[in-house]
């Protein structure tokens, strides 16, 4: 009888993306970075490095092992590092050859360099306090003065406070505008002190006092001018 010997074929898997994408921006300073893979890989042995570009030096080792490092068996490895990343900074990402075996025994090349997968995070937010002001007669929707001055790029813009009965909204840009014209009243309130709260992709937050000066206007004024009228001597009571 014939005997036949099946040949296991070795393959090796390789990197399909990755999140962050190579060369992405504005990421988030908590991010979990995930691996896919083109096939479904084993944690094995060795470390991944999470360096920063500026200087070469590396700010997390974390070992492929470690509890921080998930999906072994399935073509998506998430890491979640411990560090937290610092604002507008760039880091790459080396990963040992002995990391990761498909299931059929070839290792993934891994990564030596820093430009294989790198990324930078987004930049720090702020904001300061700011004044604007508002004719007491403004209609809805008018807009409260330009949009606020903030530095960094804000996801998110809330009214945390003073915003006396929404007489005021914001807009995810931060432009303030009139809510509600019945609650401004020059003789009643004649400012208010908006609490603003900008955020970023991580949650990061920054607040300041947006005060807003309520302008008078003239509201139903009385108002008489010179004028010339005529009778005749004899007019009657």
């Amino acid at each position: 009888s014939a005997t036949f010997t099946a040949a296991l074929i070795v393959t090796t898997p390789t990197l399909s993306s990755s999140s962050p994408a190579d060369g992405a921006t504005n990421i988030s300073t908590s991010a979990n970075i995930v691996l896919n893979f083109n096939e479904a890989v084993d944690a094995e042995s060795g470390n991944i490095y999470i360096k920063k570009t500026s200087d070469n030096s590396t700010v997390e080792t974390i070992s492929v092992t470690d509890a921080k490092v998930s999906g072994s068996g399935s073509t998506a490895i998430t890491i979640n590092p411990t560090t937290v990343f610092d604002d507008s900074t760039g880091y790459y990402i080396n990963i040992d050859a002995s990391a990761f075996d498909s299931s059929s025994g070839g290792s993934y090349a891994g990564i030596s360099n820093s430009t294989t997968l790198n990324f930078t995070t987004v930049g720090a937010i702020a904001i300061s306090d700011q004044t604007r002001s508002i004719a007491e007669n403004s209609a809805n929707a008018t807009n409260v003065g330009e949009v606020l001055v903030t530095t960094g790029s804000p996801t998110g813009f809330s009214i945390t406070s003073g915003n006396t009965n929404t007489a005021f909204a914001i807009s995810s840009t931060g432009q303030i505008t009139v809510a509600d014209v019945g609650e401004l009243d020059f003789e009643t309130t004649p400012s208010y002190t908006l609490a603003v709260q900008i955020t970023k992709a991580d949650t990061t937050s920054q607040s300041a006092n947006i005060t807003i000066n309520v302008t008078n206007v003239n509201e139903g004024a009385i108002a008489i001018s010179d004028q010339t009228r005529s009778i005749a001597e004899n007019s009657a009571n």
